[in-house]
């Protein structure tokens, strides 16, 4: 499943690149659905990993030796992964990955970079703007790797676009 390809770039610091690989899909049902999913898989991964793979971890998580067996103390782990700015950061990633093809049509390799640019910075935006409306006790500093998963993302768009050729 490519979905989970996202918290593997994440570990790599380059989580932001994700909807630039969801969007190569073919059909914009698979390009929105994988842009959501990766976003939350990259979120279910976090307490499981030793390192900040996009936001910060809950503040108030317990140590994995007592919510990995116990399911009342997973709750805890779970309940901010369906919080309103994970839904939000899906949703951000879902409209990433579908808008992605009408933007890079191959026509013209100087439009093609500048609307990618303009995606991967409105990417990078709206993912700072979702570190308010978070719970309390999540704490969110940027999204680690926003910028640099932007910039590999943007490449990867415009390789992939280059590849194909014009629309």
């Amino acid at each position: 499943m490519l979905a989970a390809l996202a918290p593997a770039l994440g570990a790599a610091g380059v989580a932001g690149a994700f909807p630039a690989i969801a969007g190569q899909l073919r059909t914009w049902r698979m390009r929105a659905g994988v842009g959501a999913l990766g976003y939350w898989w990259l979120t279910l991964a976090q307490p499981l990993a030793h390192v900040r793979l996009w936001l910060a971890a809950p503040r108030a998580l317990p140590p994995r030796s007592v919510w990995e067996p116990s399911l009342s103390h997973a709750t805890h782990v779970l309940a901010p992964m369906l919080s309103t700015g994970v839904v939000l950061g899906a949703g951000i990633w879902a409209a990433g990955a579908l808008a992605l093809p009408r933007l890079a049509r191959g026509r013209s390799a100087l439009a093609d970079a500048i609307a990618v640019g303009a995606w991967s910075v409105a990417l990078v935006l709206a993912a700072r703007a979702l570190d308010g409306p978070l719970p309390a006790g999540v704490t969110h500093a940027s999204p680690r790797g926003a910028i640099l998963g932007a910039l590999f993302g943007a490449a990867i768009a415009l390789g992939a676009r280059a590849l194909r050729g014009p629309v």
